[in-house]
């Protein structure tokens, strides 16, 4: 599998971040007011099974926070199809715990905040048992910047939105990795 490296300029919280590697899709790193951002401005990929993921960091992490804000173009085309995520425990990039962020664009999101675990670059959106994973509820829409926080300490994992206290939803990790670096999903 091709990986793509993507250095940030600006600040990052750690160094470890600053390089970040892909495994396909037109990432960019962008500064904005001093800030670094990875970017995907052009989205063109159809392979809705595998994912578009970028990850950095240290491969032995294993207790950690990690926060970061996500943003769905406003222009997408099909704005429901594009689900971000947030990425913990990756290996690679075929092989990663995600936390998906599904834009609603009516104020019901119950459920747009989605547990998957993927192995081998296949992300099981499509199978019987993703009726049944662990959801939670984040509203947001296409265009609007959301706060979210991961914390994974062994293996539960807690997500929050908009620095609120209380998760929106809480796991017990499924894949079983005991450490790994962080990423994003598109």
């Amino acid at each position: 599998m091709q990986v793509n490296r993507i250095t940030l300029r600006g600040k990052v919280a750690d160094e470890r971040l600053r390089v970040w590697e892909a495994n396909r899709g037109d990432w960019q790193a962008q500064e904005e007011d001093g800030e670094a951002m990875l970017v995907l401005p052009d989205n063109e990929s159809l392979d809705w099974r595998g994912g578009i993921v970028a990850i950095a960091g240290d491969p032995a992490w294993r207790d950690y926070e990690y926060s970061l804000e996500l943003c769905l173009l406003a222009g997408a085309e099909e704005p429901l199809m594009a689900w971000p995520g947030v990425v913990v425990r990756a290996q690679d990039t075929a092989n990663y715990e995600l936390f998906w962020f599904v834009p609603r664009l009516e104020d019901d999101a119950s459920g747009n905040v989605a547990y998957l675990a993927v192995a081998h670059n296949k992300v099981p959106w499509w199978n019987d048992a993703y009726v049944s994973i662990p959801r939670g509820r984040a509203p947001y829409r296409p265009g609007e910047w959301l706060p979210v926080s991961v914390r994974v300490e062994g293996l539960e994992a807690s997500v929050r939105v908009r620095n609120r206290p209380e998760p929106v939803l809480s796991v017990r990790l499924s894949y079983y990795l005991n450490s790994g670096r962080v990423g994003v999903y598109c």
